[in-house]
């Protein structure tokens, strides 16, 4: 009798310590997850953040005006001289701010916008209004083409954005930013 009470009360008591022991892995496997998920949101959050400036820009790229007298667009950015150019950009600057939140693709699309209003600023410099219409009718394409580029690039990043591992990969080395002055 006593040989069966010891067993049941050994085989209860290793029972009782497995069953505390495999809770206690599973609880922190849980909590890990969820610490995990939380970052993930953090880091999701602040990747949305970065693409609401880009998603901005894209909108002001995306306001035109027609002349009537050579039946030419520009951007309405370019309608109040270099200044008014100027103002228009900030989003793109707080874009590039915050390129470490930012989609490859979507990083070297502003890289090459950002060279390309560089261009356009030195050109804007000391011009009429006239002369800045000229200049953003000269450039009407060309950023056209770049909003369209920049909202392909932007839908592709948000396909995508939940996929947390691939934005962890480590990024070769950057070659060095060269602006070309025309």
């Amino acid at each position: 009798m006593e040989n069966i009470l010891t067993t049941v009360f050994t085989s209860s008591l290793v029972a009782g310590s497995i069953c505390t022991i495999l809770s206690h892995y599973f609880t922190l496997k849980v909590v890990n997850i969820n610490y995990k998920n939380e970052y993930y949101k953090i880091l999701i959050r602040k990747r949305i953040e970065a693409y609401e400036y880009i998603e901005t820009q894209t909108a002001i790229f995306r306001i035109v005006v027609f002349d009537d007298i050579d039946r030419r667009f520009y951007h309405l950015m370019f309608s109040k001289g270099e200044e008014s150019f100027i103002e228009f950009q900030k989003n793109l600057v707080f874009a590039n701010k915050c390129n470490l939140w930012l989609d490859d693709n979507i990083y070297k699309t502003l890289d090459e916008i950002n060279n390309l209003f560089y261009n356009i600023v030195t050109k804007l410099h000391n011009k009429s209004e006239e002369e800045s219409i000229n200049i953003g009718k000269e450039y009407y394409q060309q950023i056209s083409d770049f909003r369209i580029k920049l909202e392909n690039d932007l839908r592709k990043a948000l396909r995508d954005l939940y996929k947390i591992k691939p934005f962890f990969k480590e990024k070769g080395k950057k070659e060095k930013r060269i602006i070309r002055i025309e």
